[in-house]
């Protein structure tokens, strides 16, 4: 019956009525997949963007990979494949000009787990093996490294 009900109503409410809150809204939500994703750029190291998955992007911007992938573009210049790319490289010529470290090393230290397209990579952006590189910046003793990074248009 209708009074039944109504009983049962308030002795659930008197028992549970307090436990149930209703939700708060999401900051993180208030805000849109590009500006979350520009936060992120914002407050991720380099070091962090080397490694970062597009899965994980894609997660941390909660939208569609083709959207995350049209927004980074839009806020980048470029696409996420072509900016870690970039980032990896750069950091293999930081290291090239810094170490002595073999270039199978600098490889796996620039995130590539293969030497070969490490070292394909290279020569399609620079236009020269990394070891040859290498001894071109070496015979520029006495020019900083990052000066010549710079001219290079690497990101020092």
């Amino acid at each position: 019956s209708f009074p039944a009900r109504v009983q049962l109503l308030q002795l659930f409410h008197d028992v549970f009525g307090g436990k149930f809150q209703p939700p708060q809204a999401d900051v993180a939500g208030a805000i849109d997949a590009k500006e979350r994703l520009r936060l992120m750029l914002k407050q991720t190291p380099v070091s962090d963007l080397l490694a970062l998955r597009f899965s994980e992007l894609v997660s941390k911007t909660r939208c569609s990979p083709r959207h995350a992938s049209r927004l980074f573009t839009e806020l980048v210049g470029v696409s996420f494949r072509e900016k870690q790319t970039e980032l990896r490289l750069a950091r293999a010529c930081e290291v090239l000009a810094t170490t002595d470290s073999k270039v199978m090393e600098v490889a796996t230290e620039s995130g590539y787990q293969s030497t070969s397209l490490f070292s394909a990579m290279f020569k399609q952006r620079f236009g020269v093996s990394p070891a040859r590189w290498r001894e071109r910046i070496k015979g520029k003793g006495r020019k900083p490294a990052k000066l010549v990074l710079r001219r290079l248009g690497v990101p020092a």
